[in-house]
C-alpha cells in the first residue's frame, strides 16, 4: 500500500513538472494580457472606481500583467494609492516583493521623469507629498507591520531626482 502511494505521488509530481515546463513565463503572460488595448479600457475605468480596495486590487492587477509600455502610467496611480490608501497598497507590496522592488527600481524612470518637458512642478510636488505621506506612516501604528516597506519607499524618494527629458 506504502509503495502504491509513493508511484502514485512520483507520477503525480513527475506530470506536475511536466506542465510547468510547458506553461507560459510571467512576462509572456504580461504580453498577451496587454498586447491589445485592454489596459487602455481598464485603467480609463480606473479614476471611476469609489470603493478603495476595488481601487487598488484594479490598479495591482494592472500593476502584475503590464508591459514596458504601461509602466509610467501606471506608476503615477500607485504613488497616489499611497498617498490616499497606504495600508492597502503597502499590503499588495508586503505581499508580492518582486513587483514591490520592480516599482522601486523603476521610480526614477518612470514616475520621476519628465517625459514631455511639463511635469517639473507637478512630480516636484508629488515627491515632496510623498516624503511628508511616509514620514506620517513611519510613526502610524497601524502601519508598523509595513515598516521596512516604508523605509524602502522613503530612503528611494528622498534621493530620487527629478529628470527632464527634452
Amino acid at each position: 500500500m506504502l509503495m502504491y502511494l509513493i508511484k502514485i505521488l512520483f507520477l503525480l509530481s513527475l506530470t506536475i513538472f511536466s506542465i510547468s515546463l510547458y506553461s507560459q513565463s510571467d512576462q509572456e503572460k504580461r504580453d498577451t494580457v496587454f498586447n491589445d488595448s485592454k489596459y487602455h479600457e481598464i485603467m480609463s475605468k480606473l479614476d471611476n472606481i469609489s470603493d478603495p480596495v476595488n481601487y487598488v486590487n484594479t490598479l495591482w492587477y494592472i500593476w502584475t500583467n503590464r508591459d514596458c509600455a504601461i509602466g509610467s502610467e501606471i506608476s503615477i496611480y500607485i504613488a497616489q494609492s499611497i498617498l490616499k490608501y497606504p495600508n492597502l497598497i503597502f499590503y499588495k507590496f508586503k505581499n508580492n516583493p518582486v513587483n514591490f522592488n520592480d516599482w522601486v527600481e523603476r521610480l526614477p524612470y518612470e514616475l520621476f521623469t519628465d517625459y514631455n518637458g511639463s511635469r517639473i512642478p507637478e512630480l516636484q510636488k508629488l515627491k515632496q507629498d510623498l516624503i511628508h505621506e511616509l514620514l506620517i506612516c513611519k510613526n502610524r501604528s497601524d502601519l508598523k507591520k509595513y515598516r521596512q516597506i516604508v523605509d524602502v519607499l522613503y530612503n528611494k524618494i528622498l534621493v530620487v531626482q527629478i529628470r527632464k527629458i527634452d
